[in-house]
């Protein structure tokens, strides 16, 4: 987001609320912000040890739901044209998987039996009336 433009705030209010509003009327997204998932955690801070040292994470939404640990980034970006969607969702898992993967490494030197699976979640990116959820990640799209 540029700052300094009264303009460029207004459309980042706006995506913010079509963001929110999306989420809200999306059964994915509410299930998602579900507070009754055992662990859900919003902005949730994790350390991954690495041999330069301690990285620090946050992950945007983390829950326990039916025996597995899902592990949400929430991105606001869709594509330019609804028909190229499955491209869109492919070059974003492949962009993303790297931050996935260490959400996923930092949260299973916590909890070491549990199955996680992470996901992308785009609230501004509409199919019909429904946002995309689009990563399934046993190793990255689930």
């Amino acid at each position: 987001m540029q700052l300094g433009t009264y303009q460029n705030l207004e459309q980042q209010l706006d995506l913010t609320q079509q963001a929110i509003t999306n989420t809200l009327n999306d059964p994915r997204g509410r299930w998602i912000l579900n507070k009754e998932h055992n662990e859900s955690r919003s902005e949730y801070a994790v350390t991954l040890q690495t041999e330069t040292g301690p990285k620090h994470q946050i992950i945007d939404r983390t829950f326990i739901a039916d025996g597995v640990r899902w592990i949400i980034d929430y991105k606001t970006s869709a594509p330019h044209n609804q028909l190229y969607i499955q491209n869109f969702l492919k070059e974003q898992a492949q962009i993303y998987y790297p931050q996935l993967e260490k959400y996923a490494l930092a949260m299973r030197h916590q909890e070491t039996s549990i199955p996680i699976r992470c996901a992308l979640y785009f609230p501004c990116c509409l199919l019909g009336m429904r946002s995309t959820f689009a990563c399934r990640m046993n190793k990255f799209l689930l």
